[in-house]
């Protein structure tokens, strides 16, 4: 099982999988916490959202394969945890019709290039340019990959408001998607969060082959978003247990925050800590 559907992360897997170490060795999954909430647009501002329209939980890597798979095939790497997660997203916003969503992501490592080109073909394909997506990771995959860094790139300029997830974000994951009923979600992670920063500005700040220009992550790219404005900070950091959502509608003067990079993994996979071969082992990337 892959998808925990209106459960909250148990903290000991928050504390361990979200530490933003530049090694971060026996951290194999991926981990995403998660929530929808639905927007209706009335003037200038969004209002109501029921709990029958939400949907939250947390996701992480998907291990069962069928049997008989060749050793060679991809499939025995299993799946990231993005795709079940957008298969879910898929199920729930179909089953609410014309209904638009406000989508947050909080992900343990950013996407990696096909994780990235999935996202992509979501928010185009099947969101129908309706929904609005913010994904802000702890740790960068894999950025000194090329095709990594420009899928990065790529979801910026679809209107994707992508960031590390610095402190205020970490207050409102442990708040709103963990549960940490029995211990303080809060250690010093932040003293991390200007290297990774400083990163993931060299990845935005970097021209694609063709000459694109990242620097202005505010823009959105209407075949993917619709072409949305962009939106407030405090959009979906709300309780769960508030059936209102409100959503200012008008153009922000401020641009997405920057955002940082998560660490390098081969498939979602950092160097393995020879005290956790075990961890290592169950790796199917």
């Amino acid at each position: 099982m892959s998808i925990f559907l209106y459960k909250k992360l148990p903290l000991n897997t928050f504390l361990f999988e979200f530490d933003n170490l530049e090694k971060a060795y026996g951290r194999n999954r991926c981990y995403i916490c998660f929530k929808l909430k639905p927007i209706h647009a009335v003037g200038a501002t969004g209002t109501t959202g029921t709990t029958g329209s939400e949907l939250w939980g947390y996701a992480t890597n998907k291990w069962e394969v069928a049997d008989g798979i060749p050793r060679e095939s991809p499939e025995k790497r299993g799946m990231h945890a993005e795709e079940p997660l957008l298969d879910e997203m898929t199920r729930h916003v179909r089953e609410h019709g014309g209904a638009s969503f406000c989508i947050e992501w909080f992900t343990s490592w950013s996407p990696c290039d096909r994780c990235s080109g999935l996202l992509l073909h979501w928010l185009r394909d099947v969101g129908g340019g309706r929904h609005r997506l913010r994904v802000w990771f702890s740790r960068i995959y894999r950025g000194n990959v090329g095709t990594v860094r420009a899928g990065l790139r790529h979801l910026r300029r679809a209107g994707v408001q992508l960031g590390v997830m610095d402190r205020r974000r970490h207050d409102n994951c442990a708040h709103a998607l963990v549960d940490a009923a029995r211990g303080d979600p809060t250690p010093p992670w932040h003293i991390n969060v200007p290297r990774i920063q400083r990163a993931f500005d060299e990845i935005m700040d970097e021209k694609d082959d063709n000459g694109s220009d990242n620097s202005d992550p505010g823009k959105l790219s209407e075949s993917a978003s619709g072409g949305h404005e962009s939106w407030h900070d405090d959009d979906l950091h709300l309780p769960l247990d508030d059936l209102t959502v409100v959503v200012e509608c008008t153009p922000s003067k401020q641009g997405p925050p920057e955002a940082t990079a998560a660490p390098t993994l081969p498939r979602k996979r950092q160097q393995e800590d020879p005290v956790d071969a075990l961890t290592a082992k169950r790796a199917l990337f």
